[in-house]
């Protein structure tokens, strides 16, 4: 698995792949950058409150475990021009803030 955690529907946060390891996400980002997958289509709608609270703790852990306040982008920000992609979908402004105050809130837990 690419990404180093997973954040499901229901609201389960799944750590996937050694914060050391070097995953598969973005062409030529690989060994500087840690991942977090929302399990999901986000093309028509955004995550529900149940997955963001699970990515928001999954945000915690990295920011934690890294100990420095990492950025917090979506894929389709930072893949290069060569491999396109609409991830996490276009909703992405909608939703990003509740994300935002999932981690504030177990950041300050």
């Amino acid at each position: 698995f690419p990404y180093h955690l997973a954040a499901s529907p229901n609201g389960r946060l799944f750590y996937t792949l050694d914060l050391g390891g070097r995953g598969s996400h973005i062409p030529g980002k690989n060994r500087t950058h840690l991942a977090l997958a929302l399990l999901g289509d986000f093309s028509h709608h955004g995550p529900l409150d149940p997955q963001l609270c699970a990515a928001g703790l999954g945000l915690a852990v990295l920011w934690r475990e890294t100990g420095r306040f990492l950025p917090i982008d979506p894929h389709f920000a930072l893949a290069p021009a060569t491999h396109t992609t609409a991830c996490p979908g276009y909703h992405w402004p909608v939703w990003a803030p509740h994300l935002m105050n999932m981690l504030v809130f177990h950041g300050s837990h």
